[in-house]
């Protein structure tokens, strides 16, 4: 969930198309062997050694057994001061191009991950570590081929040198890099063996917040009246289940303040009710105040989130003897059709909202407030032009469920005692649906979120494959911005709907009668991150308007490119994940990124 306010969604498909001046260069389907290239005389894929033949071992970057005197890739000494970790020696497999004779101090100023420098190099020489590094060195002694010292005077507690996992069942890894160099869990098999699961990747704490906050001010309320706000609780987690233990009052003002229990789930407010990743929960708290003076009151939300496990909201409001008014709230898709409470739509539709129907008791002027009380994660649409409007539009960025609340306020500033709600239900009518959204740490600490009017954001492009015309990214049969519309014949049509610059807005590829049994590829390019760094990439895929996965993924520089995988059509359509990582991709060789313009 996110805070991301986008005032504007650029449509350069249909205003004609800026060019990008750029030179197209194949990135060829040699994934993982980025420095070392292709090499025809590897044998059979691993992830471990036992898996090789006994004069072979496993070549933890590339998957393959290889030869051990094969490894030599480069020679030479990797002493001194090296700024990061040098993540090309996992857990005591030969180095990649770094020669055993560590023999000087390292001085790392990071931890050096999983260099195994207590192993034997690609010299065969005796290996060793004694930097000072600030952290932990996580995994530096790896299984110990031959002896080495392990005396870095770390400001933190070095890892059990006998055990690459540092006396734990599993460690988890560097973020942001592929599961060979860091990304997924190390686990430990054995005193000495280590192996890297891609499939389970760390996930974070428990995560519970609330829209609109830390309070619910229902204003001005009529006396001997109702009034209900819909109070938003959403798991902020990416990753981890939330489990909510319990909805109560710590302060309900003498019972002026209640719970719609009947518009709870069956397991609340007494729990626990669990909470998926990105998934939302409304609560109706009531107000019905029986003279003038103002209440206050607090919601107590328990949850399984460690860091707030009460999330404490507070609860205030003032009675007024006078007849609250009414709102009435419908919609329709792209300004046709009748006005409806309930209505499907979409992606990239735009919903026009009417207030139509809202009265006063005493016919005195209304104002208007429109909230989004619910959307599809990733989602960062707004009310256009703004949410105090009598009919405001909204458009449809994502596949999901919208729901859309409207509270109307007579010129005394009494609230309807009851909001009118519009749910809108956004399928695609493809058959392949494929969304990518991104998030910019950096860009969201500076300045709040992405936005294309001031040009402040990440550029990010999805690129979709069929490999049965082509078989390389960026070619002129291929879908990405520069190719937004494909006439594959037989695989049918794709379209790539919309091209965002700076990631206010995602970008989504609709795919109609793909051909049974094809397999279409789908990769991100990192066209240009404006100078602040890593974003971390989502992308979900529907088959037949129902959401199949979900995948994220941080792509941390310029013209780095994440393969996901390719999605295979038929029966039995599914996602064959590759989650594969290039940092060479040459979309943009010969130019300089920042100063391209599209």
């Amino acid at each position: 969930m996110s805070d991301f306010s986008m005032n504007h969604i650029e449509f350069p498909y249909s205003s004609g198309l800026r060019a990008k001046t750029t030179s197209l260069l194949a990135i060829v389907a040699c994934w993982g062997l980025v420095l070392a290239g292709c090499d025809s005389a590897m044998d059979d894929s691993c992830t471990a050694h036992e898996d090789c033949p006994s004069d072979q071992v496993c070549s933890v970057d590339d998957g393959v057994c290889v030869d051990p005197d094969g490894m030599n890739i480069e020679e030479g000494p990797n002493a001194g001061n090296n700024d990061s970790a040098n993540n090309d020696s996992n857990a005591g497999t030969p180095n990649h191009g770094n020669a055993g004779d560590n023999i000087e101090p390292g001085g790392n100023d990071e931890p050096n991950s999983y260099e195994s420098n207590n192993g034997q190099g690609n010299n065969g020489e005796i290996a060793t570590n004694t930097g000072e590094n600030d952290s932990p060195n996580g995994g530096n002694s790896g299984p110990n081929v031959n002896d080495g010292d392990n005396n870095g005077a770390n400001d933190e507690a070095n890892a059990d040198d006998t055990n690459a996992c540092g006396g734990q069942e599993t460690l988890d890894a560097e973020p942001g890099t592929s599961c060979a160099d860091g990304d997924g869990v190390w686990e430990c098999d054995g005193d000495d063996d280590v192996t890297c699961n891609e499939s389970e990747q760390p996930s974070g704490p428990p995560c519970v917040a609330a829209i609109p906050g830390d309070t619910v001010d229902f204003g001005s309320a009529s006396i001997d009246n109702t009034t209900t706000k819909y109070l938003h609780i959403y798991n902020c987690s990416p990753t981890a289940d939330v489990s909510i233990e319990s909805i109560h009052f710590g302060d309900d003002d003498g019972g002026v303040f209640s719970l719609d229990d009947a518009a709870l789930p069956d397991s609340l407010p007494e729990g626990p009710h669990p909470m998926a990743p990105d998934e939302e929960l409304l609560i109706p708290v009531q107000y019905s105040p029986v003279d003038t003076s103002g209440n206050s009151g607090a919601l107590v939300i328990e949850s399984n989130d460690a860091a707030v496990p009460e999330l404490n909201i507070s609860l205030i409001g003032t009675g007024v003897d006078t007849e609250c008014p009414v709102a009435s709230a419908g919609a329709n898709v792209n300004g046709t059709g009748p006005f409806q409470s309930s209505l499907d739509a979409e992606p990239l539709d735009t919903i026009h909202f009417s207030s139509d129907g809202s009265t006063s008791d005493d016919d005195s002027q209304l104002s208007y407030e429109w909230s989004i009380l619910g959307h599809p994660a990733g989602s960062l649409t707004q009310l256009e032009p703004d949410p105090f409007v009598a009919d405001p539009t909204l458009h449809v960025d994502l596949m999901g469920t919208y729901l859309v609340e409207l509270v109307v306020f007579d010129e005394a500033g009494v609230a309807s005692c009851n909001s009118a709600l519009v749910e809108i239900d956004v399928v695609s009518d493809g058959d392949i649906f494929i969304e990518l959204s991104w998030y910019s740490e950096e860009v969201n600490d500076a300045y709040g979120g992405p936005d294309s009017n001031l040009q402040i954001g990440t550029d990010l492009d999805i690129h979709y494959l069929n490999p049965s015309i082509n078989v390389e990214w960026g070619s002129d049969d291929s879908v990405y911005w520069m190719n937004p519309y494909q006439d594959w014949g037989s695989h049918g049509m794709a379209t790539l709907d919309i091209d965002s610059l700076y990631g206010d807005s995602p970008e989504t590829i609709s795919h109609s009668e793909p051909m049974h049994g094809s397999a279409y590829r789908v990769g991100v390019h990192y066209y240009n991150d404006m100078g602040y760094g890593a974003s971390e990439a989502t992308i979900t895929v529907y088959f037949d308007g129902n959401i199949y996965g979900q995948w994220t993924r941080q792509i941390t520089h310029t013209d780095h490119f994440w393969y996901l995988g390719e999605i295979v059509w038929g029966d039995g359509p599914h996602v064959e994940v590759l989650d594969e990582y290039s940092t060479s991709t040459e979309l943009n060789s010969g130019n300089d990124p920042a100063s391209i313009q599209r």
